[in-house]
């Protein structure tokens, strides 16, 4: 596991939302649960997805001019 950088951001932004909704969960139904797990999956997903993106522009730049 990475100490630091988006991956770090990531999984700590995930743990707080799950004691969030661990802590909500006698408030919200067990669909509304899912729906915000499903949502919080998503935003991962495409955060490092970026991230990758971003990762390979860079590394393709650094082959043409490096």
């Amino acid at each position: 596991m990475m100490v630091g950088g988006l991956d770090y951001e990531g999984e700590l932004a995930a743990s707080r939302l799950r004691m969030k909704l661990e802590q909500d969960a006698a408030v919200t139904s067990l669909a509304e649960s899912e729906r915000l797990r499903r949502e919080e999956g998503e935003e991962q997903f495409r955060g490092r997805l970026w991230a990758l993106t971003f990762m390979a522009v860079i590394y393709v730049l650094y082959l043409l001019f490096g």
